[in-house]
């Protein structure tokens, strides 16, 4: 319902913006012509004006306008009348906006604030910004936007150089869990003059950005750009900005809304990031957990055919192994969809680099505490099937044999524990339930094994009486 509301209210907006464009009579708001009035008397030795003071008096003055914003208002015609009246005079001082004149930029971010508070959620000067951001205009809010300084919000101020090393050193897993929690404070001036330069010169703002370095600037324009954000990160080389922008992608995917194909723009994005030393970043923030059915899973299956062995490596660095059956799914789904798209020896260096893994790693022998009570689920599983579905008939059949051998002499080695024991045999058997599923790929089967079974044998089941099968 409130979608609705605000969607009511920024067709209204736009509706009463480009009406404001044509011929009519016009009405400077008082609050605003105070303001102005003041700062034709600042000098560098006085005091300067409240933004928020502003702000509060054309709430005031407009106080139909927050109806607007929070539910279904139906304005009176000489509300109607009141509010283009403002608006024409606004945009009238915009496109006559003088660099020259005596404190020019504070003039023009009283007038930025005024728009903001004349404009619910920014969509009628949106619809207008062509129209009304003269070459003079642009170049006045580049220059705004160059000097602002964003402040955080709450117990995050104290962590601004934190975050900006945190860029610095690639760790986006970091940056990720610390993005949900930040948010800067949103000065209405600048959240105007970001979507006017959005709408006129997108590659100014991309400039800016980029020069900018700062996180908590890319922050604010994401959250002013919101579905645009991501759009906006294809024309911004600072790979940080890039980041941040795809959860404001993701939000609106989960949201329903179809403002762009999120797939292909995550496509585009991950291209781009394949080209700088950020990807393996990018793939343990991204893909620790996969999920094939996401926006991001979709990308990188779409992705993956146009890069080379050292993303490949990236993406399966990432992966946590021990990760139960849904990234064994997910996995599969990537990677199949990337092998049905190549070439068969690109598609072999692929399954090598998760065999190479997947051996080093083999269920967490090296670890300290691992223990196995059944054959393990690996997020590896497909690829490592099919590094064996690729080898000999005769290798295959010597790794199987070995495998079984091992398996059924078992107890002729020493462990320490009964634990220790079954734990050894499980990891055998998941080595083993593999080298079996790359037999089964060889003819076409399903993409997966199917899950672990308890042994078929009595003695089995007694002497490894302990069965968990770990699923998810």
């Amino acid at each position: 319902m409130e979608d609705n509301m605000n969607s009511m209210a920024q067709q209204l907006a736009r509706q009463t913006f480009q009406e404001a464009l044509g011929q009519g009579s016009s009405k400077q708001p008082k609050a605003l012509e105070q303001v102005l009035t003041h700062i034709k008397s600042l000098t560098d030795h006085a005091p300067s004006w409240d933004l928020e003071a502003l702000e509060l008096e054309l709430r005031q003055e407009f106080s139909f306008r927050e109806s607007l914003a929070i539910r279904d208002y139906i304005l009176e015609p000489s509300e109607t009348a009141l509010w283009v009246e403002a608006v024409r005079w606004v945009l009238n001082a915009l496109q006559n906006w003088d660099a020259n004149a005596f404190n020019a930029l504070q003039d023009l971010r009283a007038l930025l604030v005024a728009v903001g508070n004349l404009d619910p959620y920014s969509a009628g000067i949106e619809s207008v910004a062509a129209q009304v951001a003269t070459p003079g205009l642009v170049n006045g809010i580049r220059l705004l936007l160059e000097r602002v300084t964003v402040a955080p919000l709450g117990r995050f101020g104290q962590s601004h150089q934190e975050l900006m090393l945190v860029t610095q050193e690639i760790n986006y897993e970091q940056l990720n869990r610390q993005l949900h929690h930040l948010m800067p404070w949103p000065r209405t001036d600048v959240v105007v003059a970001i979507v006017l330069l959005w709408r006129v010169q997108p590659s100014g703002l991309a400039e800016i950005i980029a020069s900018k370095n700062d996180l908590l600037f890319s922050v604010l324009v994401c959250h002013v750009l919101k579905d645009s954000a991501t759009h906006c990160a294809l024309q911004v080389p600072l790979v940080s900005f890039k980041f941040v922008s795809i959860n404001f992608l993701l939000n609106a995917h989960q949201s329903g809304r179809s403002t762009y194909d999120w797939v292909d723009l995550l496509r585009q994005l991950l291209l781009q990031v394949a080209l700088t030393p950020d990807w393996a970043g990018w793939m343990r923030a991204f893909f620790k957990y996969p999920d094939s059915q996401s926006p991001m899973g979709e990308a990188l299956a779409k992705v993956l055919i146009d890069l080379d062995e050292r993303h490949w490596m990236g993406f399966i660095e990432a992966l946590y192994l021990n990760y139960p059956r849904k990234a064994a799914e997910s996995v599969a789904n990537i990677l199949s969809c990337f092998s049905q798209n190549t070439i068969a020896d690109k598609a072999k260096v692929m399954w090598d680099i998760a065999f190479r893994r997947w051996d080093e790693w083999n269920y967490g022998k090296d670890e300290n505490e691992t223990y196995h009570f059944s054959p393990v689920v690996c997020a590896l599983d497909y690829p490592v099937s099919m590094y064996y579905a690729q080898l000999p008939a005769k290798e295959l059949d010597d790794e199987e044999a070995k495998l079984v051998k091992a398996v059924d002499s078992i107890e002729q080695q020493w462990f320490g524990s009964v634990t220790d024991l079954i734990t050894e045999r499980n990891r055998l058997l998941s080595r083993l339930r593999l080298v079996r599923h790359g037999r089964t790929l060889t003819g076409g089967g399903q993409l997966l094994p199917h899950p672990p079974q308890p042994d078929g044998e009595l003695y089995d089941q007694i002497r490894y009486h302990y069965y968990e099968v770990k699923g998810g």
